[in-house]
């Protein structure tokens, strides 16, 4: 199939799917790496963490096991902080558009709120990582950060048009949750510290 596009129209198909594409990677900007792609490596650690203790010959059962204990804590620990800070890194920033028209040059017409979501319930915003780009009349945010809004009003006969972008991130007490619950994905026959 050949297609016959002009310049104009060529200029703008490139534009367009340059903006598909950068949509899909913002998209997925908050998304962290899946946990199975963590575990052969943390159970080749596991691993070499029994072979370690294994070899120590010069100790008791009860100092193997307080050893091999230990070195667990630690590489638990490893992940916990590497896999956090992952977590805090990750953010997505959303935006709504809000208008409002009137024809009328008297009295004063409001359009309502629009709202941005967040995308999964582990994230949040709050009014700090929000922005109005064009006419604010005022924004609005839900008790737990799920959903901000922008407010919309005008004045007479005119039109007012703003933006609001919301920066989503990962509640701390989630990144804890979620943390715990693969460490017991990655170490599920260990013992835990």
């Amino acid at each position: 199939m050949k297609l016959n596009l002009n310049l104009p129209q060529m200029a703008f198909a490139v534009i367009l799917c340059m903006v598909i594409l950068t949509q899909r990677a913002d998209a997925q900007s908050y998304l962290v790496t899946p946990v199975n792609n963590f575990f052969s490596e943390y159970r080749g650690k596991e691993e070499i963490i029994k072979k370690y203790v294994e070899s120590r010959t010069d100790l008791n059962i009860e100092q193997r096991l307080a050893l091999f204990q230990s070195e667990m804590n630690k590489l638990r620990d490893q992940y916990k902080a590497s896999r956090k800070a992952e977590y805090e890194s990750k953010s997505i920033e959303l935006a709504v558009r809000n208008s409002c028209t009137s024809k009328s040059s008297g009295g004063k017409k409001t359009c309502g709120i629009k709202y941005v979501y967040a995308p999964i319930p582990e994230l949040f915003t709050t009014q700090n990582w929000m922005r109005v780009v064009g006419t604010n009349k005022g924004t609005v945010i839900s008790p737990d950060g799920s959903t901000a809004g922008l407010k919309m009003s005008v004045a007479g006969k005119g039109k007012n048009v703003g933006t609001l972008f919301a920066v989503y991130k990962y509640r701390p007490n989630r990144i804890t949750e979620l943390i715990e619950t693969e460490l017991a994905v990655i170490f599920p026959g260990s013992l835990n510290g």
